[in-house]
């Protein structure tokens, strides 16, 4: 049984965007009542709306790697004192990433991780 939309009520639709990044047309060949074939000036618009897709999120992962000086003079060993802000050890997620979790979010991205490398071990 199909439900028939509220008496008195006007439906609504979301916007069509104003610069989509493709179009498909979608048109017939030929007549369905007396099969003459159809060209490009045969057709009139009757319904269009939008299909959304929203990409694969892909995170960008920086690796930061740490590098001793090694005086030419006297070999001895230099330690930078400092490493670029955002970029501090500990988490794994940039301080802005952090900023922008819930606690619930960090809680379950640790789970995830725990299990991943758990499973890992086990499977080693």
């Amino acid at each position: 049984m199909t439900r028939k939309g509220s008496v008195g009520r006007k439906g609504a639709s979301r916007p069509l965007t104003e610069n989509p990044d493709e179009i498909v047309r979608v048109t017939a060949k030929k007549c369905s009542h007396c099969n003459s074939a159809l060209g490009a000036a045969d057709h009139i618009l009757r319904e269009a709306y939008d299909k959304i897709d929203i990409p694969p999120v892909k995170p960008h992962v920086t690796r930061v790697e740490i590098h001793d000086g090694v005086c030419p003079c006297c070999a001895e060993k230099t330690k930078v004192s400092a490493v670029p802000e955002s970029m501090e050890k500990g988490s794994p997620f940039s301080s802005q990433e952090n900023r922008n979790r819930s606690s619930s979010q960090k809680t379950w991205t640790h789970s995830l991780a725990a299990a991943t490398l758990l499973a890992g071990l086990q499977s080693y």
